[in-house]
């Protein structure tokens, strides 16, 4: 095999990780001092696995580090939808977004928003009429930082984050949630109550 038929073979197996992870923190010094293997301009990705929808993500820029086995995308909005539906099951932007190929975690940072978004069938508020047809509010997650575990399942994060998880707004510090479930703790909250 050439040394291009490799590349591009690893180029496609860290994108194609890529897919498997949902969000989330950013280093930038390890990667930032050399220059990567392949980069791009303008990106649109449109990543899946069998047993998943697949995550779109547009990034202003990706680059592909096969010595570290990371990819970097900055300014990336992405967002996934749930299966075999049209509605989103979660959306997000990051300033810096990189994933680690070998654990498959993903660390956002600069501005991280996630937003979550509830069944339809999911209980509505009881002001609503049954005459109204109303699309379902996404939770959310403002971070500056936050670290999606490809294996624990898990959101962490060390720095602030502001969570708003069906009309309860917390934010603190030392942030862990798990999305299947809904469960979220803080090492100290900073504004309101778990």
């Amino acid at each position: 095999m050439t040394k291009t038929a490799c590349l591009s073979f690893n180029a496609f197996v860290l994108i194609a990780f890529l897919m498997l992870v949902v969000s989330c923190r950013g280093e930038v010094a390890s990667t930032s001092e050399k220059e990567p293997d392949i980069r791009l301009n303008g990106t649109h990705c449109i990543i899946s696995e069998s047993d998943q929808e697949p995550i779109v993500i547009d990034a202003d820029s990706l680059e592909l580090f096969t010595d570290d086995d990371t990819v970097v995308m900055r300014n990336a909005r992405f967002f996934q939808n749930k299966k075999g539906s049209s509605d989103k099951n979660i959306s997000g932007k990051a300033g810096y977004l990189k994933l680690n190929s070998r654990n498959q975690d993903v660390y956002l940072t600069d501005k991280v928003e996630l937003f979550i978004y509830p069944d339809k069938d999911a209980p509505v508020d009881e002001g609503s009429s049954d005459d109204e047809e109303t699309e379902p509010e996404a939770n959310r997650i403002l971070a500056d930082e936050i670290v999606w575990g490809k294996y624990s399942k898990m959101l962490e994060s060390p720095q602030n984050v502001l969570l708003e998880w069906e009309g309860t707004l917390i934010r603190g510090f030392g942030f862990k949630g798990n999305l299947n479930t809904g469960e979220f703790s803080f090492e100290k909250v900073e504004e309101g109550r778990l």
